[in-house]
């Protein structure tokens, strides 16, 4: 497909040493990630699923372990409902604020409520909970089994349970860009309850989005196919991210996605597709090895070494031909300098606007804190306005 040449697309490539301009910023979004809540911690109170209530092990053991709560929690001699009535008062007296998301995750263990088995949780995501989305001016006792148990919001359950349900799909493919979309717009769901964004994210640092800028194929010189250009518009698109200090010092890798909000939209190039500097490589080569009147070794005659040059990618390009598409950064292209990338799309002729979404998604490098190995930002919205 003669649309140019991967080489003089390349050429194209700018990566800037400072971070976006401000008058270049679409917006600025924050990756964050998701506090660790296993689903055993929140159960149900009745068959129908109509009325959920908190683990009682979950709130005891998260402020017995927990160092904020623990010098104010009370006794264990004390009854269980007591117990857990001294834990609610415990979480409340720190005035969690729902607009806060950063505080740093602390895991602590807790039996779970169908198993023997110990469960993680993150003892800060508990005392959110419990002091926005609990009714913890009733604590109740379960008449069949004795247990203490403390009512939730409906409405936060659902959001909540429909959030991390999607997160442990996600993770049986974490390279795909159905997989970046889907965690993204997960998170655009939880960012739009602030209850749910306090209690379940924890900020890892901030991305700028850069202005989508569109040139036509007349402005960049390339050719055509006939058939391509009897059909539709080609446009030569370029974005651009500037991740945060924070954001880099948190994840090892970025991905960028770019979803075209029109099915008859599609990427005919990416630039670069693949981008990387050369590493040695160094192999040994021999014939199997075998003794003479055990003394010469045949196979060490033989033996040779080869060195040759291979590309180490540290940018990925997938989504060629489709209407979602990214680049995956890696190794010195995770920094905080701009990257520009392009994406060279055919629309239907006489089309005027594209609507797109962005994101960035990156892989956590201390992850055993969180529910998911990935962090990301919720899709920023883009109309962008094509030239004739």
């Amino acid at each position: 497909m003669a649309l140019c040449t991967p080489w003089v697309a390349s050429a194209q490539i700018v990566i800037d040493d400072s971070p976006l301009q401000a008058k270049d910023v679409l917006s600025e979004a924050s990756l964050v990630a998701y506090r660790k809540i296993p689903d055993e911690a929140i159960v149900k109170a009745d068959p129908s699923g109509t009325s959920w209530v908190f683990s009682t092990s979950a709130i005891l053991g998260s402020a017995r372990s927990d160092p904020a709560v623990k010098a104010s929690f009370g006794p264990k001699s004390a009854s269980e409902r007591d117990q857990v009535q001294a834990a609610v008062n415990a979480y409340k007296s720190l005035g969690v604020h729902p607009s806060t998301i950063s505080a740093s995750p602390v895991l602590v263990s807790y039996k779970g409520s169908t198993s023997k088995i110990s469960q993680q949780i993150d003892a800060v995501a508990v005392g959110k909970i419990l002091t926005l989305a609990a009714d913890t001016n009733n604590v109740q006792n379960q008449r069949t089994s004795g247990r203490s148990y403390i009512y939730l919001d409906p409405s936060f359950v659902d959001r909540t349970k429909t959030i991390y349900k999607a997160i442990s799909y996600q993770e049986t493919t974490p390279t795909s860009t159905a997989y970046a979309a889907v965690l993204a717009d997960t998170t655009k769901l939880a960012l739009s309850d602030e209850r749910v964004a306090s209690s379940t994210l924890v900020q890892l640092g901030g991305i700028r989005f850069g202005i989508p800028i569109a040139y036509t194929a007349r402005d960049k010189k390339l050719v055509l196919e006939p058939s391509v250009a009897k059909n539709y518009d080609v446009y030569w698109l370029e974005f651009a991210i500037s991740p945060g200090e924070e954001a880099i010092r948190t994840v090892s890798d970025l991905f960028f996605l770019v979803t075209l909000q029109n099915s008859s939209t599609i990427a005919l190039e990416l630039v670069p597709l693949r981008y990387g500097g050369e590493q040695a490589v160094t192999e040994k080569f021999g014939t199997p090895e075998v003794s003479i009147e055990g003394k010469v070794t045949v196979g060490q005659i033989y033996e040779q070494t080869i060195e040759y040059k291979q590309l180490k990618p540290t940018i990925l390009a997938t989504g060629l031909h489709d209407a979602q598409f990214g680049w995956r950064l890696m190794d010195q292209m995770v920094d905080t300098s701009s990257k520009r990338l392009i994406a060279i799309v055919r629309v239907p002729k006489g089309t005027r606007e594209l609507p797109l979404t962005m994101a960035v998604s990156g892989t956590i490098k201390q992850w055993y804190s969180f529910q998911s190995h990935n962090g990301t930002t919720d899709p920023q919205w883009s109309m962008l306005k094509l030239p004739n």
